[in-house]
């Protein structure tokens, strides 16, 4: 006999640099039959969790070879090597100071978020402030 479609979830295990406690809470309240086990570096003490770490890896390295940039008219030719895409790796910082523009920032293919990608932004690019304009109605 098949087992039913889409399996059946019991325990979910999640790595995070947030706060632990808030993603617990949260996740264990929205699936309450589910055990979650939230904790940092959980991928060094949940082989589950290394496994995962490494196909997610390996599924962002084929995605991002094939990247098209949709600012591609736009800018400079960009170059392919990124190194691992991790914000601390030299030939990431590298990749990142080449493909900031003065006016336009990053391409949409860099994580804004990162401290890294602010510090270059606050740094070389053209400082910009919005006019705050009431919506009428």
């Amino acid at each position: 006999k098949r087992p039913p479609r889409g399996g059946r979830l019991r325990a979910v295990f999640v790595d995070t640099v947030g706060s632990a406690e808030f993603y617990q809470r949260f996740l264990a309240s929205r699936h309450p039959s589910v055990r979650v086990v939230v904790q940092p570096k959980a991928d060094d003490v949940w082989p589950v969790v290394s496994a995962a770490s490494i196909m997610a890896k390996t599924a962002r390295d084929a995605l991002v070879q094939g990247w098209d940039f949709v600012e591609a008219g736009g800018l400079p030719e960009l170059s392919r090597e990124f190194g691992s895409g991790y914000p601390a790796e030299p030939q990431t910082r590298t990749w990142l100071q080449g493909a900031l523009t003065r006016v336009f920032g990053f391409p949409s293919f860099v994580r804004m978020a990162w401290g890294t990608a602010k510090e270059l932004l606050e740094a070389q690019a053209a400082a910009v402030q919005f006019e705050h304009q009431p919506v009428e109605g």
